[in-house]
């Protein structure tokens, strides 16, 4: 072993008081206008509970669901694995994922037109530890390989094994311990994410369904026993992103628990992704449990039960997210001009668009933006994160002015800027407040709520009415080679009579 991997694996190597572990993941569906008949089927194929019961809860969603009903949420029960327990609602699976104890399920419904599924995997205490991975020896890899070869079929001649070019270059990426560590600790976790999400859709199809797995939106709880998440600097703990982090956030109604916002570690890997953490002795102290340590059990589900509002919440900016992307790939796609426009299919894909995320972007951007104008709404429910006091100046002041993008990939950018702690209180020059999180989220959702309303209507009316003159364009064309053809088959019918005239 090289030198410099010694030195790098004595510094990035778990101490062996420490512990880093995967306590679960949340996970959550929503259930739009085009998608609710998924939520109905699948609660009415629920086991576990009789069939008065499930009609009651369906009748009970159906009712909030409707534009003159309140919000609320419904407790779906658990799931455990076969032969546990089970006390009060919930069932049995055998397929659930490996290494997993139970899911907790919750259904909100913020807004009539959506219904959000939370649920939190709850992970054993030995399957998803990352300890072992934080504490093992690492070697420095050369991988990608490349050759490049100047001249004339230089990429044919590069692949060949007999060639002795004159001219040629190479290339390697270098992978040094602690990239190989943050590579090895995400592909476990998202294997146990990957098959959680697998289950999660066979049971629960609904709108994020639709999508690949890096665009769902989702939230991973990681449990510490000696050091304090995302505030103490240490290398050990950077592979798993729980280092040193400027944009965290501190649970003030349930001390102990931490938030980052940022993808971690990879942002090309996750584009909506949430990391919970929190040292074992600090929220079980605060949950007055028995034990110094609590188990993930007892962790993820308290976890479950206090954030499931504040999941909702996000989900809602994620959503919006996905229906400005979508408005935004038809737009491009409409702009586009080929050699055969495809008049027809164009105007297929607007009303395919239209009939499906179309008509739910409309009714739940135009309901959310109703349901963001209140704080005291927004935040019922839903327990408050404050940024960390070290990381309210310095940095962040200097970009305080930065006016970042509307959409959620400048979620970070725009939770750094300063927030008072109710709104239209002033802001202390001497020393600037805490900024809170529920007012940041309801802000940015009600930016993005308004934006996408806006968008929508113009890019539809734009798309409609380009796509019906092209239309009418081609059925002028379409006029036109029918008259031709017309005149055409009338001179070979003239033509015809007068040759069997001559002839005759």
């Amino acid at each position: 072993m090289k030198k410099w991997d010694i030195r790098d694996n004595e510094e990035t190597r778990l101490s062996l008081d420490e512990t880093v572990h995967l306590g679960g993941v949340v996970l959550a569906e929503a259930f739009t206008p085009s998608t609710v008949k998924n939520l109905y089927r699948a609660l009415e194929k629920m086991p576990g509970q009789d069939e008065r019961k499930k009609q009651e809860r369906i009748s009970r969603i159906k009712a909030r669901r409707r534009g003159s009903g309140a919000g609320g949420w419904e407790n779906l029960g658990y799931v455990r694995r076969q032969g546990e327990p089970i006390l009060g609602d919930g069932f049995a699976d055998p397929d659930l994922p490996e290494g997993v104890d139970a899911v907790w399920m919750h259904l909100h419904y913020p807004v009539p037109s959506i219904a959000v599924l939370v649920a939190t995997f709850t992970f054993s205490e030995t399957s998803a530890d990352l300890s072992k991975i934080l504490g093992a020896d690492y070697r420095t890899q050369m991988r990608d390989r490349q050759l490049h070869v100047y001249g004339r079929f230089s990429r044919v001649r590069a692949k060949l094994p007999w060639a002795r070019p004159k001219f040629y270059r190479t290339g390697h990426s270098i992978y040094g311990v602690e990239h190989q560590k943050r590579e090895a600790c995400e592909e476990l976790i998202s294997r146990y994410e990957h098959e959680c999400w697998n289950w999660l859709a066979k049971y629960f199809s609904g709108r994020f369904t639709e999508e690949r797995i890096r665009n769902r939106p989702a939230m991973r709880i990681l449990l510490t026993k000696v050091s304090r998440p995302f505030v103490e600097r240490s290398r050990p703990l950077a592979p798993v992103g729980l280092d040193h982090a400027w944009d965290a956030w501190s649970c003030s109604e349930a001390p102990g628990w931490m938030l980052n916002f940022r993808n971690w570690p990879v942002d090309e890997q996750r584009r909506f992704g949430v990391l919970a953490a929190a040292r074992r002795s600090d929220v079980a102290k605060e949950d007055r449990h028995d034990e110094p340590e609590a188990s993930a059990w007892h962790l993820t589900q308290k976890f479950h039960d206090y954030h499931s509002g504040l999941m909702v919440r996000w989900t809602l900016m994620c959503l919006l997210s996905i229906y400005a992307d979508r408005l935004g790939d038809l737009r491009d796609r409409a702009a586009t001009r080929r050699r055969f426009d495809g008049s027809v299919r164009k105007a297929r894909d607007l009303d395919n668009f239209l009939l499906g995320d179309g008509l739910d972007a409309s009714t739940v951007a135009s309901e959310m933006r109703r349901f963001a104008e209140s704080l005291e709404r927004f935040r019922y429910g839903v327990v408050e994160y404050e940024q960390v006091d070290d990381h309210s100046s310095g940095e962040f002041a200097a970009g305080e002015g930065k006016r970042g993008s509307r959409y959620l990939k400048a979620f970070p950018k725009f939770l750094v800027r300063r927030v008072a702690g109710s709104e239209g209180s002033a802001v202390s020059s001497s020393r600037p407040s805490r900024s809170e999180l529920s007012p940041a989220l309801r802000k940015m959702l009600n930016e993005q709520s308004v934006q996408l309303v806006n968008d929508m209507g113009a890019a539809t009316d734009n798309i409609r009415a380009s796509a019906e003159l092209r239309q009418a364009i081609a059925n002028t064309r379409l006029q036109r080679v029918v008259v031709l053809l017309a005149v055409i088959a009338t001179t070979a019918s003239v033509v015809g009579v007068l040759i069997s005239t001559l002839w005759s």
